[in-house]
C-alpha cells in the first residue's frame, strides 16, 4: 500500500538556496499543495512555526547553526500528529 500524505501547506528548511528552490518547484506543480514556506535555518524555521503549521515539514539534517535533527524533536513534541521528511 502507498503511502498517503497530507502536503497542504509545507515547510522546506535546508540552507541550500538551490535545493529549497528545487523542491518548492516541484511541490508548486503537485495537486492539493497550498502553502509552501521556506526556512535556510531552525531559526528562520521557528519563526515560520510561530505562525504556520504546516501539514509536512522537510528538514535538512546538517545545517549552520543547528541540527535539522534537533529540529525533528522540537516538531515531535509540538506538534505530534505532523509529517516530517528528512
Amino acid at each position: 500500500m502507498p503511502l498517503q500524505m497530507a502536503l497542504n501547506s509545507v515547510l522546506l528548511v535546508d540552507d541550500s538556496t538551490a535545493v529549497r528552490s528545487r523542491l518548492a518547484g516541484i511541490l508548486a506543480e503537485l495537486n492539493g499543495v497550498g502553502e509552501i514556506r521556506e526556512a535556510s535555518n531552525l531559526s528562520e524555521a521557528r519563526l515560520q512555526l510561530q505562525d504556520f503549521c504546516p501539514d509536512t515539514v522537510v528538514l535538512d539534517i546538517e545545517m549552520p547553526g543547528g541540527s535539522g535533527l534537533e529540529m525533528l524533536d522540537e516538531l515531535r513534541a509540538g506538534q505530534p500528529g505532523g509529517q516530517v521528511i528528512v
